[in-house]
């Protein structure tokens, strides 16, 4: 699972990579919140912004998703972006991690339905 923190952070994706977008409106929306407030945003405190890859189908992310996989996280909200599904865990009252799933053939239908269950409507 790629994780993301700063716009620098997103040079581990190719250039034409879809997700770039959605990454960078993220980082940077939770940079601005956090320097409203007159700090720095920080992953380990506000929550990661992650893009799950094949690899990561089954495995466990403990400073992520403390004891889950992406199939067992207790997914709070779920919403769809461009071709990717939009996976929100809340960690805390101050923490919450996002992470972001491309709509390919490589996701699990049992995940799929558990995004799907979780789906919530797009508010723009």
């Amino acid at each position: 699972m790629l994780t993301f923190e700063t716009i620098s952070d997103l040079e581990q994706l190719p250039p034409d990579d879809p997700a770039q977008v959605i990454l960078r409106e993220i980082i940077e929306k939770l940079n601005r919140l956090a320097a409203e407030e007159g700090r720095q945003y920080q992953a380990n405190i506000d929550g990661y912004i992650c893009l799950a890859e094949p690899s990561d189908i089954g495995r466990t992310f403990d400073e992520i998703l403390p004891g889950y996989t992406l199939e067992t996280a207790p997914w709070e909200a779920v919403h769809m972006h461009r071709e990717f599904w939009v996976a929100a865990y809340v960690s805390s009252n101050s923490a919450c991690t996002l992470v972001l799933f491309p709509d390919k053939d490589w996701l699990p239908d049992s995940l799929r339905r558990i995004l799907c269950a979780n789906l919530v409507p797009n508010i723009t």
